[in-house]
């Protein structure tokens, strides 16, 4: 009897022809073997009756013809294409494949991968310093990247030095609502709420440790807000300054409905909104992030406002962190 395997496919390597079986039929007088798909190391054992066992083997580059006068051993050896990743940083921090450091920030790394290879990296931040983001081989955003290999690419992790950071320091901010000047540590079911939370369980279902606390004043409208005046002497804004921010609610204020906002002001005193973000509850922390390019050269102080929009109720509002990068 006889079986077909033309057009059969075989993880990569495919067969045309017929081959038969028992004990005086007649082998086929050939068997072709083609590569179809690109595999890192593949062999194939074919086992066809006859009269003995012979084995053909040679150099394959697209198709090769087996004469089938016998019984064969055919072996195909498929070796992928190798490609280059170049893994650049820039800052103070470090760039890390499968728990493994592959760059710390200095001179590129360049090593070779597998053409069908998909690498995922994540970025590890020194102290004092922030991740900002990635740019290049398809990868932006502050979370995973994730590279596609099929050619060479190339990737930045980029850090920014933390100038300065509110939430550390905000114990030592001038903070008020409406009607007067609040006290550090301030848990007043009429005036809002002020304080480090630890181990705070946040909406996005992750704890943290010493956010910011800021509660607006109990009535509609009310807000409360920290101005940030002597506790940096002087801050001079520099080229490539910018400010950082990430905010959101606590776990279960499902009612909570606020206005973030980052004021900025002149030595005289003169402020104006700079930065506003509406958030409510949706189970995401939101990201404030703008550069300082307008006041290069001045000295300027901020102020971190909440706003209650209409009620206050649940409007359980915190500062995961807030900074000054610089890089």
């Amino acid at each position: 009897m006889s079986e077909s395997v033309s057009g059969t496919h075989f993880r990569g390597v495919h067969f045309t022809g017929t081959h038969c079986f028992g004990g005086n039929t007649m082998l086929p007088r050939v068997l072709r073997l083609s590569i179809t798909r690109n595999l890192l190391l593949f062999s194939i054992l074919v086992l066809l009756a006859g009269l003995g066992l012979g084995v053909g083997h040679a150099p394959l580059t697209n198709a090769a013809d087996y004469t089938m006068d016998a019984g064969k051993n055919v072996t195909a050896a498929v070796s992928q294409a190798q490609v280059t990743l170049t893994v650049n940083c820039k800052g103070s921090g470090s760039v890390v494949e499968m728990g493994k450091t592959v760059n710390r920030c200095g001179n590129p790394k360049t090593y070779t991968q597998n053409s069908t290879t998909k690498v995922i990296l994540t970025a590890a931040e020194a102290s004092g310093w922030k991740f900002t983001g990635w740019s290049g081989a398809g990868c932006s955003g502050t979370g995973s990247c994730t590279v596609k290999m099929g050619a060479n690419r190339t990737v930045t992790a980029t850090f920014s030095y933390v100038y300065y950071d509110f939430v550390a320091n905000a114990e030592w901010a001038y903070w008020r609502n409406c009607d007067e000047s609040l006290d550090w540590d301030t848990d007043k079911v009429d005036s809002g709420s002020l304080m480090y939370k630890n181990n705070a369980m946040l909406e996005n279902g992750k704890r943290a440790d010493r956010v910011l606390y800021t509660h607006p004043q109990w009535i509609p409208d009310g807000f409360i807000e920290g101005y940030y005046t002597d506790v940096y002497d002087p801050y001079i804004v520099k080229t490539g300054d910018s400010f950082f921010a990430e905010v959101g609610l606590l776990d279960g204020a499902v009612g909570g409905d606020v206005t973030f906002e980052v004021w900025i002001s002149d030595v005289g005193g003169n402020g104006t909104t700079i930065y506003t973000l509406p958030d409510s509850y949706d189970r995401k922390l939101k990201t404030l992030s703008f550069p300082l390019t307008d006041w290069v050269g001045q000295n300027v102080f901020f102020t971190l406002r909440v706003v209650a929009n209409e009620t206050s109720a649940q409007d359980w509002a915190v500062w995961k962190q807030a900074y000054i990068l610089r890089p």
